[in-house]
């Protein structure tokens, strides 16, 4: 079922309440049924590949009650040590922010184990969101059928498995699909809400602003053309997004009481040679070191090359979104908006590490949502739609085995 996109005052109205009328459960059946489904097949799978990625090493297989131990690796451990300890035992723990470790600090008494298993709970639980909320918002704009295969997309693309590791990741992707329906649905308070919530969970998060401010005036008539005339449109509930930065500034308040510097979470970054830059660096300093070493092949090399096709398909397929005829439709653009923000800070913070500048790009492209929706409109091409999935899940495959043996992915 495909919502009629509208916008302002005639956007899903009810005209015996008067209220724009919430989607009932008919609507967002199909997306609770596919998104779980979809979750479910992934979670046996990676539960298959773990089981046997003691084979390349070759070795005896590891303790059937340890494998889950092996995904406990780089990222995580300073998120489940923040959630046993707190801040304050390394300067460097502010870049990472507190939202998640604070959900798993709140589910760890009612998991068995440690904080691990509480941080793979949530973020299972934050990966079957996410697969949730991006049928639904997919079916908005582009119906059910790309919906079924933007979500196998994102699913299958090759660092996908870092949804349900202990990672905030799924966490930070379903607040923010959450917050950009709402803003479809016109509800500006929920919106607010849940973009201060992204905003405590990731930095990115607090860029959600944009596609909300975007969007807000699209819905209530405003015009590049005359945008002093089409202000009128304007009305006080456009003052709920003076509470997005809420998480944000309740985050910088308890690191300048406990470090003395609200900003700390910034400079922390510098332990991981990022540094905010032009968006361009990261592209320069990546291809000036592939024609330094030129023509070796080395594990940087291959990840610095996969990471700048990475950059290069997401920044093309938003362009798509925007102009030519593959462009979408005025109610769509908030989306892309929204895409090229988040993506953007990972892209204007490269590491200067000398080797990888672009590291875990590949991964930060999960939270543009609108790349994945433009790969499943190619996906209506059968070729493309089997290649796809055969290369992307191949890759993902390898990845997971690579992750479990010490490398890093991102």
């Amino acid at each position: 079922m495909v919502e009629k996109p509208t916008s302002g005052a005639q956007r899903d109205a009810d005209p015996a309440a008067g209220e724009p009328a919430a989607p009932g459960w008919r609507e967002w059946r199909p997306s609770v049924v596919q998104g779980f489904l979809t979750w479910l097949a992934a979670m046996i799978t990676y539960a298959l590949v773990t089981l046997v990625a003691w084979l390349p090493p070759a070795g005896d297989p590891p303790d059937p009650g340890a494998v889950y131990a092996q995904w406990n690796k780089w990222d995580v451990a300073w998120y489940t040590i923040i959630s046993d300890l707190g801040y304050t035992w390394d300067e460097r723990s502010p870049a990472f922010f507190p939202l998640y470790p604070m959900l798993v600090r709140l589910v760890n008494p009612v998991v068995p184990g440690l904080s691990f298993p509480a941080a793979l709970t949530v973020s299972s639980a934050a990966g079957l969101a996410v697969m949730i909320l991006m049928h639904r918002l997919t079916t908005v704009h582009f119906g059910e059928e790309l919906a079924r295969r933007a979500i196998f997309y994102v699913i299958a693309w090759p660092t996908a498995f870092l949804l349900v590791n202990a990672y905030n990741e799924s966490l930070l992707i379903a607040l923010a699909l959450g917050a950009l329906y709402l803003m479809h649905r016109g509800r500006w308070g929920w919106a607010a809400v849940v973009v201060a919530f992204a905003g405590s969970a990731r930095a990115s998060g607090i860029l959600l602003v944009a596609p909300f401010l975007w969007e807000y005036l699209r819905q209530h008539g405003y015009s590049w053309r005359s945008p002093g005339r089409s202000l009128r449109g304007v009305r006080p509930d456009l003052l709920w997004i003076l509470l997005t930065p809420t998480g944000l500034v309740v985050y910088m308040a308890y690191l300048w009481h406990a470090f003395g510097d609200p900003l700390i979470f910034r400079t922390a970054q510098d332990a991981w040679w990022r540094h905010p830059r032009p968006p361009w660096t990261g592209m320069m300093l990546g291809a000036d070191l592939l024609t330094e070493h030129w023509p070796s092949v080395e594990p940087n090399a291959v990840r610095n090359i996969i990471n700048m096709l990475t950059v290069v398909l997401a920044l093309t397929l938003m362009l798509a979104a925007t102009v030519g005829p593959w462009r979408l439709r005025g109610d769509g653009i908030y989306l892309v908006v929204a895409s090229a923000a988040m993506f953007a800070l990972p892209l204007c913070t490269p590491m200067e590490n000398g080797y990888s500048p672009l590291d875990s790009l590949w991964r930060y492209v999960l939270e543009a949502p609108v790349v994945f929706m433009m790969l499943a409109r190619l996906g209506r091409g059968f070729f493309f739609d089997r290649a796809f999935i055969m290369v992307a899940l191949a890759m993902q495959g390898v990845m997971i085995v690579v992750f479990l043996h010490e490398q890093f992915v991102g």
